[in-house]
């Protein structure tokens, strides 16, 4: 599962963080601007489908956030890369179920594109562009 923002960066970001996986379908839920970050009832829509892994996107960095990753991470495997400046260190709060990815001198397409390297996945036009 993707949860990103549902502008360019975001919407960049989930295409890239999708070609990590082999799996034809992969879930992307978009957010508008109107509503911004995750709260305590979205974690509780996400658990419920109980997925093996959950993409944060470029949905900032808010202390109601970051509370509603944590909470997340309790009961699957998040991956948390953004960009916006983080109201708290976000460094110190990986644990083995949470990785989290901050730099805000990169947009978060670029933060997924270095984490894929990491990953030992290079993205490529051929799988980016595939309709």
């Amino acid at each position: 599962m993707i949860l990103c923002h549902h502008d360019a960066d975001g919407c960049t970001a989930a295409k890239l963080a999708s070609m990590l996986h082999s799996k034809d379908e992969i879930q992307v839920t978009f957010q508008d601007w109107q509503r911004f970050g995750l709260d305590s009832s979205d974690v509780a829509i996400i658990a419920e489908g109980k997925p093996d892994l959950v993409y944060v996107l470029d949905l900032g960095s808010s202390r109601g956030t970051i509370e509603a990753i944590q909470s997340l991470s309790a009961v699957t495997r998040v991956v948390f890369i953004h960009h916006h400046v983080p109201e708290v260190e976000v460094a110190k709060l990986a644990t083995p179920t949470l990785t989290c990815i901050h730099d805000s001198q990169n947009c978060a397409a670029g933060l997924v594109y270095e984490y894929s390297k990491v990953m030992g996945v290079e993205p490529s036009n051929e799988k980016f562009f595939r309709y």
